[in-house]
Parts: structure tokens; sequence; C-alpha cells
């Protein structure tokens, strides 16, 4: 039996699994996220802490407690927290969600600094993720930084709080953005910009390899035995796009929750193969990475969009039912050569990004639902312009999975398909990272020889979308001569 523990920003959940790739229980408790002021979005480490505790503890209790085999980790990248020497937290975790770097991300553009950082790790630097936010720690919070022995992303700090050790993995390590994406270990260039050791971050270890056994007290307060092994694991996207099958040229993955991010594997390690605004991530697998680029927001985007178009006058609507109702009514729609979308947070294939959100060649035809699909097109013009760079860069995509709230929707599974011309196979599953995870454990305890065979019993059900090949060339028209050009107009000159 494989005990996944799946932390992410806002819940924390642990999924058993049984060697033949059967789910047998779930538990779920809710994290917190704090906005301290405008820009600081900061975790609580005690509420985490105590919430996965109650996740294990119940976990622990279920009837399969005695065979339990190992814990497996997943967690979101890019959270960070700072331990001093007696191992306590002298800092909340900073989300990824946060903004309070902004200008100093600016400076970093300016001064070479964000490309010294895209040529050693594979990123550019963002703000929220760790580079980033921990060079704003050392010049806004001088005594926090000096003071600090550890610096743990989410997955560390995990494994530290249930063993004691200190051990990260590369899928987790590549967002902090000081490892180097050739040389698969801390970089000493960018730990010296940033003016901390190499000795003050987590020993890289691989995603199967054993970080320790949970420590008495752990063990006494979950009611687990000591010797029930906690396993490396990985970062959340990059174990589920493990579950799914991402590990060669062709197939791509595109994560459709609140945010969107496109992900697809390749064999090298190196730049020049991969588009500039492209992020490059260390695989589970190894010698293999996973090229990356966040979309934007358009999940979000979109629930905002239907919370104030398609509830009832009074807001009562239930959400099942809006969506249900949204994606019946844009079945009834027809193509529309003129009506575009530009997405809020979207244009990301360009230089600069502006955030706002635009309708063009609107006028009073058109109803919510002609609205509602220009929106839904306008997310998939988004995701064709990155797999467009892919193909310039020898990548071509001809699969495409869709894990997240977009895949429930018929309609807009198949725009997708349309406007890609690509098989796509959605899935309704939501614990995808945990899977992922399970698959780890059943390696690394020896169950399964490789990760090829395990995913012969470890599987996420799916159904495929075959694309409509006399609509995709419709939407290569309107994609080029009406997407892209107004995009590049309004956003190629920020």
């Amino acid at each position: 039996m494989y005990l996944a523990l799946d932390v992410g920003t806002t819940i924390a959940k642990g999924v058993l699994f049984n060697k033949n790739g059967e789910e047998l229980l779930v538990v779920e408790k809710p994290l917190e996220t704090i906005i301290r002021k405008k820009d600081y979005y900061e975790q609580d480490p005690e509420q985490i802490k105590e919430t996965i505790y109650e996740v294990l503890k119940e976990l622990f209790s279920s009837q399969w407690k005695d065979e339990i085999k190992a814990i497996i980790l997943s967690t979101q990248g890019g959270a960070i927290i700072p331990i001093n020497k007696e191992g306590k937290e002298i800092y909340p975790f900073i989300s990824w969600l946060d903004n309070r770097a902004g200008k100093l991300m600016e400076d970093m553009k300016k001064d070479g600094t964000a490309k010294i950082v895209r040529e050693k790790s594979g990123w550019w630097p963002q703000v929220g993720l760790p580079f980033v936010t921990l060079s704003w720690l050392r010049n806004n919070e001088p005594e926090i930084f000096n003071e600090t022995d550890k610096f743990l992303s989410l997955n560390d700090y995990l494994g530290y709080i249930l063993t004691g050790e200190c051990v990260t993995n590369l899928s987790c390590a590549g967002e902090v953005l000081l490892a180097n994406s050739v040389e698969a270990d801390w970089d000493p260039d960018l730990c010296r910009i940033l003016g901390i050791k190499k000795e003050q971050l987590s020993e890289i270890k691989e995603a199967e390899a054993v970080v320790g056994y949970l420590t008495k007290d752990i063990a006494d307060r979950i009611g687990a035995n000591i010797d029930v092994p906690v396993i490396n694991g990985g970062q959340d996207h990059t174990l589920e796009a493990l579950a799914v099958g991402i590990n060669g040229i062709g197939k791509s993955m595109l994560a459709c929750g609140t945010a969107w991010v496109i992900n697809c594997a390749t064999d090298s390690g190196e730049l020049k193969n991969i588009p500039n605004n492209m992020d490059l991530n260390f695989h589970i697998l190894k010698n293999k990475w996973v090229i990356s680029q966040y979309l934007g927001s358009f999940g979000g985007n979109f629930e905002w969009w239907m919370n104030n178009f398609w509830q009832d006058c009074k807001g009562e609507t239930d959400r099942k039912l809006m969506f249900s109702v949204m994606n019946e009514t844009i079945e009834t729609t027809k193509f529309d050569e003129s009506l575009i979308y530009l997405p809020y947070s979207g244009g990301r294939q360009l230089e600069g990004v502006r955030e706002f959100g635009d309708f063009i060649n609107s006028d009073t035809s058109h109803s919510r639902a002609d609205f509602t699909r220009a929106m839904m097109e306008g997310s998939a013009f988004e995701v064709r312009w990155a797999l467009d760079n892919l193909e310039e860069f020898g990548i071509k995509i001809d699969e495409l999975w869709m894990i997240g709230g977009t895949a429930k929707s018929q309609p807009w599974t198949h725009i997708i398909a349309d406007v890609l011309g690509v098989k796509v196979y959605r899935s309704n599953y939501s614990h995808g990272p945990a899977l992922g995870a399970a698959l780890i454990g059943s390696v690394s305890l020896g169950d399964y020889p490789n990760y090829e065979e395990a995913r012969k019993v470890f599987t996420i059900k799916s159904t495929i979308v075959e694309p409509n090949m006399e609509m995709k060339a419709k939407y290569d028209v309107k994609f080029e001569k009406i997407f892209k050009q107004n995009m590049i107009r309004e956003r190629g000159n920020i």
C-alpha cells in the first residue's frame, strides 16, 4: 500500500493506492493562504504541520494502516521558508503567489541578473519563485536572511518535519531557480549572486530515494510505525506528467485549472533547444527534462466571467448547474470568423505582458454564449501559439492531455482539439500528482522494475477527442489573420 501525500497551495490530501493501482481512500484538508498586506502572500508553517498530521493520522487510522509501506511526497513548487540552526521556522512560508518583489524583478531584467539565471537554471526569474523571493528577503529582512541555516521548499520541509532530514529532488529544486539545468546540481554562481552557500540548501537526491524514516514523535502522533519510509517524490505538475505518460517527443500535457501551463518532455537540458519564453525543469525520469510555459490565469478569468454573466440576477445559481447550462448553450453556437477574445494575462509569446482582456469585432448581434465561446477559442489560440513555437525547435506535438477543470467541458475540449488539430485526451481525475507519487513508490520499493511496467496498472481513464479537420482549417485562418495580428498590435510594443 502506498500513501501519496499531495500538498498544494489550498489543499493537503493523502491518497492510498494498492500495488494494483487501485485508489482506496482519500483524505483532504484545507490550507490557508494569509495575505498579510498588499502583495504579501504567506502560509503559516504551524498550520501546514497540523494539517499534515491530521491527514496522516486519519489514513493511519484506516483499515489498511498496517499495510502502508511508504509515504511518497508530492508538493507545489515555488514556496520557500527559512529555518535557523535550531531547526525553528523564523519566517512564514512565502507563497509562489507572492508579489512583493515586483520592483526587484524589474531591476533583475535591467542589470542582467535575469539573463544569468535563465542561462544557468533554465528559467526566467519570476515574481513568487524563490530566487526572486530570497533576493527580496536578503534586501528587506537582512536579520532573517543572515540567521537562516536552511532555505526549504515545501517538499524539503515536509520531509524535514516527518524525518528530520533535509532532502529535495530535482523537479522541486529546479523551481527554486538555483539548480543548474545541465549539471543537475545547485549552481555555485547562482548561490553566490544570491549570497548563500550551497550547504544552506537541501541535498538533492533521486525522486525514488528514501528521505528518511518517521521520527518516533511523529509516528506516535499519527499512529504509524517508525519504520515507515518517506520517499522523495517530486513537484506536482511533473508528477502528473509522469502519471499520464508525458515521457517523449510528441506528447504534451495542458494543466488547465486556475492557471494554464503547457508541458512536454525533452531529452536535452540545453536552452538552445527550446523557445526563449519557455522554462526548462527536470523530469522525474532520469536524463529527461520538462519544457513548460505558464500561459495565463485563464481558468481564474473564466470563473470570474461565469460568476458575473451566467449567474441569475441574485447570484444564487448553483455552480454545477451554471456550468452545465453554459456548456449546453455553447454547443448551439456557430463558428464566428471575426469575434476574437484576447485573454486577460495572455500574450506570453511576446516580450511584454499587459494584464488586460479584450473582445475584438464585437457587436449587438453577439450573445453571452458567443462571447463565452470566444473566450474558449482565445485560450485555445494561446496554446496553439506556444506549440507552434515549439515546432520551430523541432518539437511537434501530436497528442495532448488535458488535466483540470477545463477538461470537464466538452465544447471547450473540442475547440482545443480543432484549433490544434491533434488528438486530445481529457480526464476528470483530480488526483494525478498523487498517482504519480504512487508510481514513484511502486518503483522505489521494487514492486515494479520501471515506470513503463508500473504505468500498466497505475492508469488514468480518459476520453479521446478527435479533431475536426474542417474546423481546423477555419481556425487556422482565424488564428493567423485575426488573433495573432490583434495580439501583436495590442501587446507587442509594451
